[in-house]
C-alpha cells in the first residue's frame, strides 16, 4: 500500500499519470472502508446474522456490498503488482537486488498486518498481501505475456473450483433478523473490554480471516500478476495504449460490472451467502466494474477532471490511512472507545464513512505539503533501505 511510484522522469506528462495512479490508490483507500465498517461495527454480521433487518437496511448493505465487496481491494492488488515492478527497476538502476529489500518491505507489511489483526481488526489484509507478495518475488522473472497467461490462469481455476463447490453445496436456511449466539458473543467480545476484544479477534482467527478461500486467494495472486504484467510494459505510463484501451474498458467493465454487483448485493440482501449462483457471479465481475470504475475516472482526468488530484494525497500515504480508518472505527464501535457495535444502521455507517473520508482527504493534503511520506509509509521504506529516509520536505 506503500505508494512508491514516483520514480525518474520529471516531464508533466508524467508527473500527471504519476498523480493518477496515487488518485486511484486513494480511490480505493476510501472507497474500501464503506465495506470494513460494515464488518467491524456490526460484528454479528460476521457470524452471518443482524440487528438491522429493515428494507433501508438491507438496501443501504446490499449496496455497498455489490459495490465495494473486494472491489477496492482488486484495485489495490492490481497498482501492488505495478508498484513492484518499479521498484525493481529502481534497484536495477542502482545495481542492486531487488530481493533482499522487497524480502526485509513484505516482511514489515506482514508484521503491521499481524499487529492490525490482533489489536484492531481481524479482518486485516496485510498479511496475506505480505506473504502473496513474496510469491509475486518468486514468479518475478516471468515474462509479461507469460504472467498474463498464469493470471488468467489462476483465476480460471479458482473460479472452477469455487464455482463446483456453488453447484454441490446443500442449501442453508439462514434467519434474518435473529442474532446467533455467535453473533451475541462477538458483540460482547467487541464492547466489554479491551482484553476481551483482543481474545475474542486471536480466538476467532483463521485462514479465512486472510480471505484465504478458494476464489479470493487465486483472484489476488491473479490481480498482483496481472499488475506486473502491465508493469513490465510501462502500461500506465503510456498515452497511445491509453488512449486506445481506456474506453474499452470502461465499456465492457461497466457492462459486466455492474450487473454481477447487483447480483452480489441481491445475495447480500438474501442473508449473505456468497455461496450461492448470484454470490459466484457477483465475485466473478469484481474485477470488470472496478476495471470500468478506474478507466472512468482515469479518463475523467485526461479530460481535465480533477478527482484523481484531489484524491491523490489519500493513495500517497494509503497504508497510513488504511490503518487510521481501523483506529477510529475501533474507538467508536469496540471497548476502545465508545463501544457502538451493533447499535448504528447500515444508513448510519455510510454517514460515518463520508465523514471519515473527507476528513482524511483534508488532512492527507496537508501532511504531504509538508512531509514526503505517511508515518507508516516512513517506516516501511526504513524497514526496506534499512536506513530513515528524509521527512520533510
Amino acid at each position: 500500500m506503500d505508494s512508491t511510484i514516483r520514480t525518474g522522469g520529471t516531464t508533466s506528462s508524467t508527473v500527471k499519470r504519476i498523480t493518477d495512479v496515487d488518485g486511484l490508490r486513494g480511490f480505493a483507500v476510501l472507497g474500501i472502508l464503506a465495506v470494513n465498517m460494515l464488518d467491524l461495527a456490526d460484528p454479528g454480521r460476521m457470524e452471518g446474522a443482524t440487528a438491522f433487518t429493515s428494507s433501508l437496511d438491507v438496501g443501504v448493505r446490499a449496496f455497498v456490498i455489490g459495490a465495494g465487496q473486494l472491489t477496492f481491494l482488486t484495485l489495490f492488488a492490481f497498482l501492488f503488482g505495478y508498484s513492484f515492478t518499479l521498484q525493481k527497476a529502481g534497484a536495477e538502476a542502482e545495481n542492486s537486488s531487488v530481493v533482499p529489500r522487497t524480502i526485509r518491505r513484505l516482511v514489515a507489511l506482514i508484521a503491521i498486518g499481524a499487529l492490525h489483526m490482533v489489536f484492531l481488526w481481524r479482518g486485516d489484509i496485510l498479511m496475506l498481501w505480505g506473504l502473496l507478495g513474496l510469491v509475486l518475488l518468486a514468479l518475478s522473472g516471468l515474462r509479461p505475456k507469460t504472467a498474463l497467461f498464469v493470471s488468467i490462469g489462476v483465476t480460471v481455476l479458482g473460479v472452477l473450483y469455487q464455482g463446483f463447490n456453488v453447484l454441490t453445496a446443500e442449501p442453508e436456511e439462514l434467519a434474518p433478523g435473529l442474532l446467533h449466539a455467535d453473533g451475541q458473543a462477538a458483540l460482547d467480545a467487541t464492547r466489554n473490554g479491551i482484553g476481551d476484544y483482543v481474545s475474542f479477534n486471536l480466538g476467532t482467527f483463521s485462514l479465512e480471516d486472510l480471505y484465504m478461500s478458494p476464489l479470493q486467494v487465486p483472484s489476488m495472486l491473479a490481480v498482483f500478476l496481472l499488475g506486473y504484467a502491465a508493469g513490465r510494459v510501462h502500461w500506465l505510463e503510456n498515452d497511445t495504449l491509453l488512449d486506445q484501451w481506456l474506453p474499452k474498458i470502461q465499456l465492457i467493465g461497466l457492462a459486466v460490472g455492474i450487473p454481477t454487483g447487483v447480483a452480489l448485493g441481491y445475495a447480500e440482501a438474501q442473508g449473505g451467502d456468497f455461496t450461492t449462483i448470484p454470490g459466484l457471479l457477483g465475485q466473478i465481475g469484481v474485477p470488470f466494474l472496478i476495471a470500468g470504475m478506474a478507466a472512468t475516472l482515469m479518463r475523467m482526468s485526461r479530460r481535465g477532471s480533477g478527482v484523481l488530484r484531489v484524491l491523490a494525497p489519500a493513495g500517497m500515504m494509503s497504508l497510513t490511512n488504511y490503518i487510521v480508518q481501523s483506529v477510529l472505527m475501533c474507538l467508536i464501535f469496540t471497548a476502545y472507545g465508545l463501544a457502538l457495535a451493533g447499535q448504528v444502521s447500515p444508513l448510519g455507517l455510510l454517514g460515518i464513512t463520508i465523514v471519515i473520508c473527507a476528513a482524511q482527504v483534508a488532512y492527507s493534503k496537508w501532511w504531504v505539503s509538508h512531509y514526503r511520506y505517511g508515518p507508516l509509509e516512513w517506516l516501511l521504506r526504513f524497514a526496506t533501505y534499512g536506513r530513515p529516509p528524509a521527512m520533510r520536505r
